[in-house]
């Protein structure tokens, strides 16, 4: 077993309560934010899911450096999702017609 598992760990059981934490408070609590977010995450380019499995990679490399290789396994699971994600805009056809390209969608007040 690494060393840095123990470590890994610790991370791991520390930050996913609490963001499964904020992300159920942020639905119940604001509902339009997380359908805001939603639009607009649909509405990235490809090529910023690529930008960010390399910075996944870049950091799994960079673990690699150090030895920690839990860490390292940790940050090329993220790049590999990444990818995945990226294969999804593109299967999908990037931007939806209503949206403006990598924007969300504009907030309009109603006319009285």
């Amino acid at each position: 077993m690494f060393d840095d598992l123990r470590l890994l760990l610790i991370t791991v059981a520390v930050a996913a309560p609490i963001g499964v934490g904020l992300g159920l408070f942020l639905s119940f609590r604001c509902p339009g934010f997380c359908k805001q977010y939603a639009a607009w995450s649909k509405s990235l380019p490809w090529w910023m899911w690529l930008a960010w499995a390399v910075f996944f990679l870049a950091m799994a490399a960079a673990q690699v450096g150090l030895g920690w290789w839990s860490f390292a396994a940790f940050f090329g699971a993220f790049a590999a999702l990444e990818l995945v994600a990226m294969g999804m805009a593109i299967r999908r056809g990037v931007t939806p017609p209503d949206l403006p390209t990598g924007g969300a969608p504009q907030r309009t007040t109603p006319e009285v």
